[in-house]
């Protein structure tokens, strides 16, 4: 038998889709405040640029290699003890980090927040897409993690960097992660879905379907290459403006407050355009803030264009994510999402930083747009795969 869908109008329902929000916010946490993680480290600790770079790649490695191995076991296991030994794993890395700051705990410690972080993902995949309005329940996951980050990017810099240093910043991380620990885990159901003797759910029985689900999972993985790519160059772009690092500053903080507000109007809207449109609108939005990165001349466009940017990038979130979750009839291949996404943030920086010429950024702007258009065209796909089934409740 299918398993029970979760409904956003049921409180119980409401309380596992919660926990799965939080999930979703703790496991993208250091991925979303990486720089100043990062920069964090970097400065109290002294690490040279390659050091620097080791780290925020040992966390995308732990972040997206740990999720490959999920689909073998993750229908097998207690959702709930998964997420309890997940966060405590995170914990235990950050209080790490905050006790002992050499250079190898803290690469050691980055792979293994990283995998915690992407075990915490790929449970909150497979839950938020359980719910009957997913594109809702991941706007709501959304709105949680824009708003952790947020009050994170928010608090470090002002308060605990200036204080405590990195291990300030280790310690707020691991404290989120226990809050998050203490409560979140406990709205989960204690026991996994039913499955065969292969370890499948019962539905995958019937046919599987694999070309679209990993047709959409690739399109993500193009579609974060892109962003990842531009995001990592956002503050040099400006900075090689001439812009000071006030107004940079300005314009990420005010990116926030855009995103959180986003984050609400998809809450709103999000079963009234279906959604292929969302996904058109996302990619035009992005080749957009593209174009005006190209054109700005001053604060007040810089400003816009990095809003424009994090506004249509958080719009297209709970679409894409649906579209996977709505694909993967069976509920096994959507916990394979941040593999594809780490993949993809991978290797954005590095083509990107391959793509700048003599301090031009033109080819990173046209890699963006490629990566975007190929990505949602991929991410389009299923509901023209699947035949029967999942293209009716796609082809919106």
């Amino acid at each position: 038998m299918p398993a029970r869908r979760l409904s956003i109008s049921a409180a119980s329902d409401r309380a596992s889709i919660a926990a799965y929000a939080l999930m979703l916010g703790v496991g993208t946490l250091v991925y979303n405040v990486l720089p100043v993680f990062l920069g964090a480290a970097a400065d109290s600790l002294a690490l040279s640029h390659g050091q620097t770079g080791f780290l925020g790649s040992a966390h995308l490695l732990g972040f997206g290699g740990m999720p490959v191995t999920t689909p073998l076991w993750i229908h097998r296991l207690c959702r709930r003890r998964v997420a309890c030994v997940a966060s405590l794993f995170s914990v235990i890395a950050f209080l790490s980090c905050a006790l002992c700051p050499t250079f190898g705990v803290l690469l050691v410690a980055s792979v293994v927040s990283g995998m915690a972080g992407g075990v915490l993902f790929s449970l909150s995949m497979l839950g938020l897409g359980e719910a009957q309005n997913n594109e809702r329940a991941f706007a709501v996951g959304q709105t949680v993690a824009v708003l952790l980050a947020a009050i994170c990017v928010w608090t470090m810099p002002t308060l605990v960097i200036l204080r405590w240093g990195f291990g300030g910043v280790a310690l707020e991380l691991a404290a989120v992660e226990f809050a998050v620990a203490c409560f979140a885990p406990w709205f989960l159901l204690t026991r996994p879905r039913a499955v065969d003797s292969s370890g499948l759910p019962d539905r995958t029985r019937r046919s599987t379907q694999l070309i679209p689900v990993f047709t959409a999972m690739v399109g993500f993985g193009f579609y974060c290459l892109g962003l990842a790519g531009l995001w990592s160059f956002l503050e040099r772009i400006g900075k090689d403006a001439g812009l000071s690092p006030l107004v940079v500053a300005n314009a990420f903080s005010i990116d926030k407050i855009m995103v959180l507000l986003v984050c609400v109007l998809t809450l709103w809207q999000a079963n009234h355009l279906g959604r292929r449109l969302p996904l058109i609108i996302s990619c035009g939005g992005m080749i957009l803030a593209t174009l005006m990165l190209a054109a700005f001349r001053g604060p007040l466009p810089y400003i816009v264009a990095v809003s424009t940017f994090g506004v249509f990038w958080a719009y297209g979130f709970p679409f894409q994510a649906s579209i996977i979750t709505t694909a993967d009839r069976h509920g096994r291949y959507a916990s394979l999402v941040p593999a594809f996404i780490g993949a993809g943030s991978t290797m954005g920086p590095v083509v990107a930083g391959m793509a700048v010429s003599d301090g031009s950024y033109a080819n990173v702007y046209i890699l963006v747009s490629v990566s975007c258009v190929i990505g949602t065209a991929l991410l389009l796909l299923p509901a023209q795969l699947t035949r029967t089934g999942v293209s009716n409740s796609l082809d919106k």
